[in-house]
């Protein structure tokens, strides 16, 4: 893991977060996952972005390779409730640290071009204040489900962890439940096309949502677009390129990251 990213969704009485660790491949593990109780309306003290804004700016995770502090490097946060408290929280940070995001649902990238939603007083965009990203919701979905349906590789196939590989610690029933709570179903339209939509088979999808927000945020940052010379540069400015077999483990005969692989 060389870069970390969260993402947060905002409901009327709390904020819910995933910090994911990201690696080439865009292999992840799950680092921590947390819910921020109070009144998403307000931005002061007594409200739930006081923790998150602390959270951003001074929590470190220690990596276990040469005990490097690292902190988040971009937080997604969808705008779709409390979207001027969003924007105004986002403001404080430098852009693209902090980012408010809004799902489409039948947009065909991952994240679209950012559009700035700050005005002067004269109603003209300000290109250098907040932006927004839009984000494919369904296309999200999609690769998340599949990176969920990889299997373990076997000793006989002598393969290594696939790309895309999810990593999770003993996170509760009601995580799982969260994460997997959506379903891709097939109908048709009025004019007899075959149409596609996403259905919640379970009543709390929050975990589904910040692990889309958070691998937002990774695109973001740009990983889709990394090779290995990409993150091998990372690894060596963090100085977490790890000696052989000092961060695996191996079960059945093949080698796995450690699944207690963050420290604070």
């Amino acid at each position: 893991v060389s870069l970390l990213t969260a993402g947060v969704d905002v409901q009327r009485n709390r904020l819910e977060i995933e910090i994911v660790g990201w690696g080439h491949g865009k292999r992840s593990q799950s680092i921590d996952y947390r819910v921020i109780m109070g009144d998403t309306s307000d931005l002061g003290h007594m409200g739930p972005w006081e923790e998150l804004r602390e959270i951003i700016r001074s929590e470190v995770w220690r990596h276990p390779v040469g005990d490097v502090a690292m902190k988040l490097s971009c937080t997604a946060i969808d705008s779709g409730d409390q979207t001027q408290t969003v924007y105004t929280f986002c403001r404080a940070f430098q852009q693209p640290q902090v980012v408010p995001i809004k799902g489409v649902e039948h947009q065909t990238t991952l994240v679209g071009v950012p559009k700035p939603v700050d005005v002067s007083e004269g109603g003209r965009k300000l290109r250098r204040g907040v932006m927004l990203w839009t984000v494919g919701s369904s296309m999200l979905k999609s690769e998340v489900y599949s990176s969920l349906k990889l299997e373990m590789p076997t000793e006989e196939s002598g393969g290594g962890i696939p790309p895309g590989w999810c990593d999770f610690p003993e996170y509760g029933e009601s995580y799982f439940k969260g994460l997997c709570s959506e379903q891709l179903t097939r109908g048709k339209n009025r004019a007899g096309y075959t149409t596609y939509r996403w259905e919640r088979i379970h009543e709390r999808n929050e975990p589904l949502d910040c692990r889309n927000y958070a691998r937002a945020a990774a695109a973001i940052k740009g990983i889709d677009r990394w090779g290995e010379a990409d993150w091998q540069a990372i690894r060596e400015s963090l100085h977490i390129d790890p000696p052989e077999k000092k961060t695996t483990e191996t079960r059945h005969g093949v080698e796995f990251r450690k699944s207690t692989f963050w420290n604070k």
